[in-house]
């Protein structure tokens, strides 16, 4: 994808992680539980994928700090801080999605990043969302409370699970080669409209063959 659309896109998910976690704590602090096991546990729910990102980033940082690899240590420290509390609210996407498109980022920086937080979304869509889905399902069911706060927290929930696998799809595509268009060549190698190979070459050639080419070697 271009600059535009992968900045777009960032945003984008930012809009819907903030979404998400705003409607859940709307659900949450408006709504009657029918016990307050559940009540607890959907806020456990709710700080569950940042209470994961800040052990995974200590363990992380530790491990290569004891293991003498301390460059930029405190870039790294600031940098995991920011994935573990911004991630979730969307802040994370919306900083990288407009600081990407002001700077006009290398794609590789754009592809870590992205990759980063698809893997961030899956783990919020399995400690997070999925559950309170269920909980509030089971909550406004049970006392018989079907409500717009409900549905428009369902809704953004959903809709932040769309967008995560779409775009985990995506990077899926992208790692495997599929989503390369068939008319784009390996190596960034040309043909000429005047070959005789009906414009195919060897994939790892970096030769252009012509007729003129095939004349001048069969006169050897």
């Amino acid at each position: 994808m271009g600059l535009k659309i992968d900045s777009l896109l960032f945003i984008l998910g930012g809009f819907a992680r903030l979404a998400d976690v705003a409607t859940d704590a709307w659900y949450i602090s408006t709504q009657k539980y029918t016990s307050e096991g559940l009540y607890i546990a959907s806020i456990c729910f709710v700080c569950a994928p940042t209470t994961f990102l800040l052990l995974f980033i200590t363990l992380t940082i530790g491990y290569d700090y004891f293991k003498g690899r301390r460059e930029y240590l405190k870039v790294r420290i600031l940098l995991g801080l920011g994935m573990a509390f911004g991630e979730q609210i969307g802040i994370t996407l919306f900083f990288f999605g407009i600081y990407f498109y002001a700077e006009k980022a290398p794609r590789e920086q754009r592809d870590l990043v992205d990759f980063l937080s698809k893997m961030a979304g899956l783990m919020e869509a399995f400690l997070k969302t999925i559950p309170l889905v269920i909980i509030q399902v089971y909550n406004s069911g049970t006392i018989g409370r079907w409500n717009y706060i409900l549905i428009v927290s369902i809704g953004c929930s959903i809709i932040g699970l769309v967008y995560t696998c779409a775009m985990v799809l995506y990077m899926y595509d992208k790692i495997t080669g599929k989503d390369i268009p068939e008319q784009e060549i390996e190596n960034n190698v040309t043909v000429s409209e005047n070959s005789t190979f009906d414009n195919k070459v060897h994939p790892k050639s970096a030769w252009v063959i012509t007729e003129e080419d095939l004349v001048a070697y069969n006169n050897i």
